[in-house]
């Protein structure tokens, strides 16, 4: 976006400025300004879907304090994370014949571009807690990843089947591989998904992922994630327009049921 005289903000290419006041953004007097988290997604308002900041003094710095801020990423979420889905499960149908449409997508994986932006949102977040919960903060990697559960689940349809999903992955980025910001992948969940089930790495977890491996073999598959102690998985990078290169993985156990697990360990 480019800035002008007035402090307004202008699309490139687009004469008019942004009006707070169209669409969904229903903030009054204040300044929307973005934060630079990666390539603009449209939106059904016309305005860019990504995050915006919420500054009443009209300054330039990116500012995570405003319940606003939130409310920007989660009206991003229910609109873009459907599409996000809907636009793998098409792929992996079209160009693999790998039907997902029977399974439970249980979280998606917003990523952040870089440590600043990640302190940030995370901070805004955890201070909504009527709007999302923190599962658990951990590091994984050598990085920061928070995950949340959604007060108001994301519904989206997968087939003929209206499915839901309120678990939102948020990691910090690897040191030494920048990227952009925006939504990176969708795990699904293999097997019977039985809280019961351990998600530590044996013989069931193994069958199961090979078994599902060999049932879709015009995948190109990345096993390297099938050796994890916990929860292992296997996926496949796409290409996908609109959002670049995505990746999907199979677990046999969703995530929130994971975290519950370890922190029954701990």
């Amino acid at each position: 976006m480019d800035g002008t005289q007035d402090g307004t903000w202008n699309e490139p290419g687009t004469p008019e400025p942004l009006n707070p006041s169209e669409g969904n953004a229903q903030i009054s007097e204040v300044t929307l300004r973005p934060l630079h988290w990666g390539p603009a997604l449209p939106s059904a308002s016309g305005l860019r879907a990504n995050l915006f900041t919420c500054r009443p003094d009209g300054g330039h710095s990116p500012m995570m304090s405003s319940h606003h801020d939130v409310e920007c990423l989660l009206s991003y979420l229910h609109e873009e994370v459907p599409r996000f889905i809907t636009s793998i499960s098409n792929q992996l149908l079209e160009q693999c014949h790998t039907d997902v449409a029977c399974l439970a997508a249980d979280h998606v994986c917003y990523r952040t571009q870089s440590l600043e932006q990640y302190t940030e949102l995370t901070k805004s977040l955890n201070d909504a807690p009527g709007k999302c919960k923190l599962l658990i903060e951990s590091e994984i990697g050598g990085r920061l990843i928070s995950t949340y559960k959604l007060t108001s689940p994301i519904t989206f349809r997968c087939g003929d089947t209206e499915r839901k999903i309120d678990v939102i992955e948020v990691p910090s980025p690897k040191q030494g591989s920048p990227y952009q910001a925006g939504l990176e992948h969708v795990e699904f969940v293999i097997g019977d998904g039985c809280n019961d089930t351990s998600p530590l790495n044996d013989e069931k977890h193994r069958e199961a992922l090979q078994n599902f491996m060999n049932a879709n073999q015009s995948v190109s598959w990345s096993t390297k994630a099938m050796e994890k102690d916990c929860n292992p998985d296997v996926s496949a990078e796409l290409e996908i327009d609109r959002y670049g290169a995505v990746s999907v993985k199979f677990h046999l156990m969703p995530l929130e049921d994971v975290i519950d697990f370890e922190l029954k360990q701990t």
